[in-house]
């Protein structure tokens, strides 16, 4: 004797939706993840945020990875290129 409606109507089995599989979280691009590690850059573009950064690890014959710890390194690269760049175009005084 059936005793659930799957066992009433088997072909109903078939027809329910299936199971949404858990979607992974969305991954942080790699301009954000420098910008949680170094906040005092948060106001500065994606873009320009992640080319100087691979700007710094080219430098220093780093391999080019996201970082995954702060570097106190970097911010001192930041403010040297700033520093260079103002020289060369005669805004440092």
């Amino acid at each position: 004797m059936a005793t659930t409606l799957g066992e009433l109507f088997p072909a109903l089995n078939d027809c329910r939706p299936k199971q949404k599989e858990k979607q992974k979280p969305p991954r942080k691009r790699t301009s954000q993840i420098i910008k949680d590690i170094y906040p005092e850059i948060e106001s500065w573009s994606d873009f320009f945020v992640t080319k100087v950064w691979f700007h710094w690890l080219q430098s220093n014959d780093q391999p080019l990875t996201e970082p995954t710890e702060r570097d106190e390194r970097f911010p001192v690269f930041l403010v040297e290129t700033i520093r260079q760049q103002m020289v060369e175009t005669g805004s440092w005084r």
